[in-house]
Order: C-alpha cells, then structure tokens, then sequence
C-alpha cells in the first residue's frame, strides 16, 4: 500500500487512544515515506501523543471534543488546517466498534484490533509514550525523598454491578484504604493517589497524598518512576504498559484478559475475576513481592 496523505480520527479515551499507537507504529514501518496526521478531540489525556515520532502533525479538535465523530462531516474535514495538496487524503476512523464485532474479535488485544482494520502486523501491542525532559523535571515538584507507591482507583468504563454494590471494576474503598495503612507501616514508601480531575475521591485514605488532574505527561512520568502502581483495569493501565514498572492490576472479568497487559510487561501481576473477591492480603503480597525485588 503506497499513500501520500493519511488521516486517522481519534475519538478515544486514554486507554483506546494508546492503543493506536502501536497500529501508527506498524503504519510507519509499512508507509516510510507517508505523511500521517492524527486529529483527535481537544482534551487534556490526549496530549500524550505529543512527541510520538508515528505522527507527524496532531490536531486537537473542539468539534470532536464536543461533537464526537458518529458521523464524518466532509466540509469539517476540508476546514481542518491540514496540508492536503500532495494528493487525495485517506481517512481512516479510529473506532474499536469497528473491530469488535465477534466473540472472537473482542477477546484480543485491543491493538491488534486496531492493526487488523488496516491489514497490518505489530511487532508488539506495547504503547508508544515518549517523555521529555521537561515531562521528568516535573516530578521534582512532588518529591519528598522516599520511592512511592501509586493507587489508581477509578475507570471511565465502569458499569454498575447487577447487585447495586457499586461498580463492577471497582476495588471496595476499605480494601484501599487498609492497603494504604499496611504499605504505610512498612515506613519507607508515600502512597499517592491519581487520577483525572473529575474522578471521585474516597474520604477514608488517611496521609494519601491525592494528585487528581495531573497533566496527563507529568502523570506518566510518575507511573515510569513508581516503586509500585496499584489499578483497576483502565487508562492509567494502558499508559503503564509503555514503561513496564512495577504493576498490580486488579483486572475484572468483565474485560477480557486478552485485553490486559502486553506480552512486553515483564512486571505487571493481575488479579483476574471479581475484584471484589480478592482480599488486601493477595494484593499487599504481591506490592511487596515488588518493591522486595526492587530493593534487591
């Protein structure tokens, strides 16, 4: 396939929209000489596609942010500010309703999915994260001395449980906080909370610093250089598998396990099935089966 121009639209949240990158990166691979844009809506996760050497201008749109993209208006897309005079663009929707259609096609990787759509072979499902310079010094900002341990306790995606308690990914806040007393005993880590500014914040999570709405980049460094993240199964998942440290994920089984970490993350532990059933000990074990390793 030889193109001059193309177009890929992403009306994604955080997790989806790092699981493109990994398709842009295969579509490089295959169109070297390809000039690609990325129009995404204009929100502030989206800004971790700056520097991704697979793009080569991104767009941050208000009308997708507001309007979505259900249907492609071509005068929208002619009004762009895109450079379109070497040819013919060809557009292309980053959408995971168009791949998953099967069974079958929902059990995979989400970005095998997407390189499916346009016919190509990863060579992993990894994300595409580049950090600056500037992106780390931020964490200057938030350093007290001591290694930390994050907590990411929330997921857009998140229907309610069919027994009225709560959301089905959800990890029960007790369970989070006893884990926080337990990780504070051990008397050498921080517990930081994460998250998007409007995510709920638990009430009972005594000397857990809550860093909710951190730029999107400033939160991936912290995840790069945490001793330790503990989530539920979403976008902050996703963006881990960029830098493969020390993971727990507590993955329900609503969610395919397929879809849960790429085969590169050597250092992410799942808990698969209810997340109600599993108990602070399997969790706080595996957290110090990590940072144990670390210190080693």
């Amino acid at each position: 396939m030889s193109l001059e121009t193309v177009v890929f639209l992403g009306h994604n949240a955080l997790g989806d929209t790092l699981c493109t990158t990994p398709s842009l990166r295969a579509f490089r691979r295959a169109n070297p000489n390809t000039r690609i844009f990325y129009v995404t809506q204009n929100s502030g996760f989206c800004r971790i596609l700056e520097h991704n050497p697979d793009i080569d201008l991104i767009i941050y749109s208000d009308h997708m942010w507001v309007k979505g993209v259900s249907e492609v208006d071509q005068n929208w897309i002619h009004s762009l500010p895109l450079d379109l005079r070497g040819g013919p663009a060809n557009l292309y929707r980053l959408d995971m309703r168009a791949f998953v259609t099967t069974h079958e096609a929902f059990q995979e990787h989400i970005s095998q999915g997407f390189a499916k759509m346009f016919g190509l072979q990863l060579d992993s499902v990894k994300p595409t994260v580049i950090l600056t310079q500037h992106d780390r010094q931020a964490l200057k900002l938030f350093d007290r001395g001591r290694p930390y341990i994050l907590f990411s306790m929330n997921s857009v995606s998140n229907p309610d449980r069919k027994d009225g308690n709560g959301k089905v990914k959800n990890w029960p806040a007790a369970n989070w906080a006893e884990l926080a007393r337990r990780i504070q005993g051990w008397g050498c880590f921080d517990v930081i909370a994460i998250g998007a500014e409007n995510d709920p914040r638990p009430a009972d999570l005594p000397n857990v610093r809550a860093l909710y709405g951190l730029p999107i980049r400033t939160t991936a460094a912290l995840i790069e250089n945490a001793a330790c993240l503990v989530t539920v199964e979403n976008g902050i998942a996703h963006l881990a598998a960029a830098f493969d440290p020390p993971v727990v994920e507590l993955y329900s089984d609503i969610v395919p396990l397929g879809w849960a970490k790429p085969a590169a993350s050597k250092n992410c532990r799942i808990l698969y099935g209810d997340p109600h059933t599993f108990t602070v000990d399997e969790v706080a074990s595996l957290v110090e089966q990590h940072v144990m390793a670390t210190a080693s």
